[in-house]
């Protein structure tokens, strides 16, 4: 018989394509501190100020007004007024080189800063958010205690995560933002066949942990 006849009864499998790996479920979440890089002018240009805690206002950080920032860690909130009066617009890690940047369309400069210490995760041990939840806010160093043995879906309710592929916080990682994750694919991005081990998140410092078996 033909090669394709072969094929239609299951008697030949050369051509057939092997199912694709899975990724593992998360294992660990920790964070990085909060630091900000401020300069008075657009483009990072003139006297700048770098920081790691709240400025409800700037005279004693040697500058006038913020009209570019570097947020090198965590997550910001930028305020147009002293003393956080708002508008405010939130930024994430990256180079802000003018307001516009930020999301001010008068190009008005902010005058205070503050960082973003909501965060929240919803941790699922099944995938599409099924079974056993754990919501957690604060350090775990393990998901003893948590009612849940491993994480195959998330929800990310407030703050930025990073997930990262190794253990003890080994790149590659992955950003998660506010949203739904509903398998590790989700949040693996390009690649199928990740190992996610852990999350670390970017603003408050958590860790917990799983050995798999």
């Amino acid at each position: 018989r033909s090669q394709t006849a072969a094929l239609s009864d299951g008697k030949s499998t050369a051509s057939a394509t092997a199912p694709a790996p899975v990724p593992d479920p998360a294992w660990s979440l920790e964070c990085l501190p909060f630091t900000i890089q401020l300069y008075e002018k657009v483009n990072f240009e003139g006297p700048n100020f770098e920081t790691t805690v709240d400025c409800p206002s700037l005279n004693s950080c040697g500058i006038n007004e913020v009209r570019s920032c570097k947020v090198l860690s965590g997550v910001w909130d930028l305020y147009e007024g002293p003393d956080y009066a708002k508008p405010s617009y939130q930024l994430q890690k990256g180079e802000y080189p003018n307001p516009e940047a930020w999301g001010n369309g008068n190009t008005a400069p902010a005058q205070s800063v503050k960082r973003v210490t909501s965060y929240k995760i919803q941790l699922y041990e099944k995938e599409d958010f099924e079974e056993r939840m754990h919501e957690t806010t604060v350090d775990r160093r393990s998901l003893d205690g948590c009612g849940i043995n491993e994480v195959r879906s998330c929800k990310v309710l407030s703050g930025v995560w990073d997930l990262y592929e190794g253990p003890e916080y080994a790149e590659p990682n992955y950003q998660l933002k506010e949203g739904e994750y509903p398998n590790p694919e989700a949040w693996c991005a390009k690649s199928k066949i990740m190992r996610v081990n852990q999350f670390k998140e970017t603003a408050i410092k958590l860790k917990w942990g799983k050995i798999l078996p």
